[in-house]
């Protein structure tokens, strides 16, 4: 869903020392129950992978900027200060045990449940302007991403979805945690965060910079106005500074 992991993940995720993990015996009984364990075992973990610039935040039913106060807040989201002001990286909310259906996940005909619970994560994503959102109920993690070109189009019921459902811990090989993918999921958020910060245009051999909205991959376009991932040309890459973690 989101790609290999790139240099700087192997950076941050070897800064997790954390390696507390869900247990069976935990006591799920309310939205408080799963309010306690999504930040006692992801996301407390996560942030430690955070704990060096650009350091992590992670806001509880607050308003995005430029909402009304009348707005309604979602139950969670993170965010890292960018030029003096809080950019959303993921949102999403915390549900009593057993509001994610599984099955309604992997079936083309979800319940009237379901679909409310997609109806209100849209929602949110239009009004944090963050296409990565998330769902968690103590049991599974729901996380969302609208592949959407502008903020605008997350409302388009047209819009592409890529969706992923991961347990608390993991099911054997090549299946990931709910801790893991929370990580990926904001990792995807900054770097969406991070091309649209920078605004400065570049261009390299008639070549234009742009950057995907969804994600903040870079985009190199011709003056036919197509566009490829990768500069065509030899001898144009990035490269990962790890001592300035840029």
């Amino acid at each position: 869903m989101f790609g290999p992991e790139q240099d700087d993940d192997r950076v941050r995720l070897a800064a997790n020392t954390s390696h507390s993990l869900v247990s069976d015996r935990e006591l799920l009984g309310s939205e408080g129950d799963v309010r306690r364990l999504f930040f006692k075992a992801l996301s407390g973990p996560v942030r430690q992978a955070w704990s060096y610039f650009p350091h992590l935040r992670k806001r509880a039913e607050a308003r995005a900027p430029g909402l009304p106060s009348s707005a309604t807040v979602a139950g969670i989201w993170f965010s890292y200060l960018c030029g003096g002001q809080d950019r959303c990286v993921a949102v999403g909310e915390l549900k009593r045990p057993g509001t994610i259906i599984s099955t309604d996940w992997e079936d083309r005909v979800p319940s009237d449940r379901t679909k409310n619970l997609g109806k209100e994560l849209r929602g949110y994503a239009h009004k944090y302007n963050c296409p990565q959102v998330f769902c968690y109920d103590g049991e599974s993690l729901l996380i969302l991403r609208f592949r959407a070109s502008s903020r605008e189009a997350i409302q388009d019921a047209s819009c592409p979805i890529g969706a992923c459902l991961t347990k608390n811990s993991s099911g054997g090989p090549g299946t990931a945690t709910a801790r893991y993918a929370l990580y990926r999921l904001i990792v995807d958020g900054f770097r969406r965060v991070q091309g649209d910060q920078l605004s400065r245009p570049v261009q390299l051999a008639g070549y234009r910079r742009e950057f995907e909205y969804f994600s903040g991959r870079s985009l190199w376009m011709d003056p036919s106005g197509q566009t490829v991932f990768d500069h065509p040309l030899p001898g144009y890459e990035r490269v990962f500074i790890e001592g300035e973690r840029a």
